[in-house]
């Protein structure tokens, strides 16, 4: 759900701790990228049974909750990241997208939102932003987030491309014959 965004800030979310708990992130990250989120949030929870306060171990918990299908979840978690470190637009990225998932358009919104105003070139806040003027119908201002978040990650965005009614028709047709 979020492991590519995820890979890509996981030096800067090292950074953030002490030495000596890398090894558990590590383990956390680890779990992810293995495709077991559920190994990633027991080691999260039992993580933060001893630091309750550690913004990076509830964005993570975030993370695996989201792999796990509960954006709902995830959400509360990626909230509690926030309210420890709230300049981090890693984190607002990540509960936007959350929000996203579970319809909460207007708070996704002002999630990416508050991630761009923070870091004005933020990939995936820029996509998400992208998603919402696409639900509100707003398709030209969508195109241009996600060609932004396209230019910044290529790897991981791609640059949106648009069908009229009658050309969506035409390929229909022609993938019936």
């Amino acid at each position: 759900w979020h492991r590519l965004r995820m890979v890509a800030c996981a030096d800067r979310m090292t950074a953030k701790r002490p030495e000596d708990d890398d090894r558990l992130v590590e383990e956390i990250y680890d779990a992810l990228d293995e495709g077991a989120p559920d190994r990633a949030l027991a080691s999260a929870r039992i993580a933060l049974h001893d630091a309750p306060d550690d913004p990076v171990l509830h964005f993570l918990a975030g993370v695996a909750l989201g792999e796990l299908d509960q954006p709902g979840e995830a959400v509360l978690e990626f909230g509690r990241a926030i309210a420890l470190d709230p300049d981090d637009p890693e984190f607002r990225a990540a509960r936007a997208q959350a929000l996203f998932a579970t319809c909460r358009f207007a708070e996704a919104r002002a999630d990416a939102e508050t991630a761009l105003a923070t870091e004005k070139a933020h990939a995936d806040s820029l996509w998400v932003l992208g998603l919402v003027l696409e639900r509100e119908g707003r398709f030209d201002d969508a195109d241009d987030k996600f060609l932004a978040a396209a230019r910044i990650d290529p790897e991981r965005f791609q640059t949106p491309i648009r069908l009229s009614h009658e050309a969506m028709e035409g390929v229909v047709v022609r993938a019936g014959a």
